[in-house]
């Protein structure tokens, strides 16, 4: 007996969805369909899922073509799925071509070409409103966001803003993008959101002007450079009615999740400390990242993701110790103090061949690690 095995959504199960089950199924006996599951569904970008895990299992089992449904949880699990049950050959659509070439020392592998003109991803776009975002903003990390937006459905990155008419023509030229601006408010007619990845410094007024129009805001960290001014534009998004998210991923990341789940579960024991480490490499030191009147540096840069990392995991109370020095370790600077900076909520920050700003000077340690080091707690008052 041949067994065949597939994988798939199957979201809102159309004639291309049974167009491969029944091709599948002539290639051998016995024909088994993996159904990715919500969250697998999640973690790999693919958010805009209309029907339920249940419904769409129940969508396969009415095709009557399956002898065997499964699920599908998580990366890795169709090479162990072809062992368990002894599959002979895995079949998926065309548009995965040459990705699963690596199951060919286990099984035959066959890519079924897809049917023409329908999809799922066409049907929910039929069925539900497509949000037209626009990308505020050029440069690595801009790129970055916009080859990745293709992964997630519902979303279509329709335009670009940048001051430097040259550079932001070839930006909209090389991602194939049909429109760039070099007016912010033209830029924000265009468009039902915005990703704000400008330098630092520009983030709170592009985010208000997006606001103030009814824009939907993605902006990279940091959100502001004050506490003021963040309260200020979430209380702004709250009147107008607007999503306003700032861009760390980390906060959903199903593993980090899980990870802050058994912390406060106290599965572990009680938290006592925290490293929290992000590196950087940078080599070109007229980068933005080094230029203070940008707001660059280790603190509005990677800081950020460290700070969030240790509050998540320390909990949401004060720690313990409120006063923290930051030393340099291997080249005798140090200890010095970011004026006015809560390092108590960092934990550590590694930072490779890159400088960090601190109280408003760059501050250059080469190979060397960066250490948050706790002192005795102070009274308040006391110097």
């Amino acid at each position: 007996m041949k067994t065949v095995i597939t994988y798939g959504t199957f979201d809102l199960l159309h004639t291309g969805h049974v167009n491969l089950l029944k091709r599948a199924r002539a290639l051998g006996d016995r024909l088994i369909v993996g159904v990715t599951t919500d969250s697998y569904d999640q973690s790999r970008g693919k958010l805009n899922v209309l029907e339920s895990l249940e419904e769409r299992v129940e969508n396969v089992r009415k095709t009557g073509l399956a002898d065997l449904i499964i699920t599908e949880e998580l990366e890795g699990q169709k090479l162990h799925d072809i062992q368990k049950y002894g599959a002979d050959i895995f079949v998926i659509g065309s548009d995965w071509t040459g990705k699963f070439d690596y199951l060919r020392e286990h099984c035959e592998v066959v890519y079924l070409e897809r049917t023409k003109g329908v999809s799922s991803t066409d049907l929910r776009s039929a069925r539900n409103f497509i949000v037209h975002m626009g990308i505020a903003g050029h440069g690595r990390i801009a790129g970055r966001f916009l080859q990745e937006s293709k992964y997630v459905s519902g979303i279509e990155i329709t335009a670009v803003y940048g001051r430097d008419e040259e550079k932001v023509r070839r930006f909209a030229e090389s991602y194939e993008l049909l429109e760039y601006y070099t007016e912010y408010e033209r830029f924000l007619d265009k468009v039902h959101a915005v990703y704000v990845a400008v330098p630092h410094h520009l983030h709170y007024e592009l985010v208000k002007r997006a606001l103030l129009k009814g824009k939907h805001v993605l902006c990279e960290k940091p959100l502001a450079l004050s506490r003021e001014e963040v309260e200020e534009l979430f209380l702004l998004a709250a009147e107008r009615g607007c999503v306003l998210l700032e861009a760390l991923k980390t906060a959903f990341f199903p593993a980090f999740q899980q990870l802050i789940g058994v912390a406060e579960s106290g599965v572990i024991g009680s938290i006592k400390a925290v490293d929290a480490a992000f590196t950087k490499l940078i080599e070109d030191d007229s980068s933005r990242e080094f230029d203070p009147m940008q707001a660059g540096g280790g603190v509005d840069g990677a800081g950020g993701l460290s700070r969030f990392r240790h509050r998540k995991a320390a909990g949401d109370g004060k720690p313990p110790h409120p006063l923290h020095d930051l030393q340099e370790a291997g080249n005798g600077r140090g200890p010095f103090y970011a004026g006015g900076f809560p390092l108590s909520q960092c934990g550590s920050l590694r930072h490779g061949r890159h400088r960090s700003q601190a109280g408003g000077g760059p501050v250059r340690h080469g190979n060397a690690r960066l250490y948050l080091r706790a002192l005795p707690v102070v009274e308040d008052g006391d110097v």
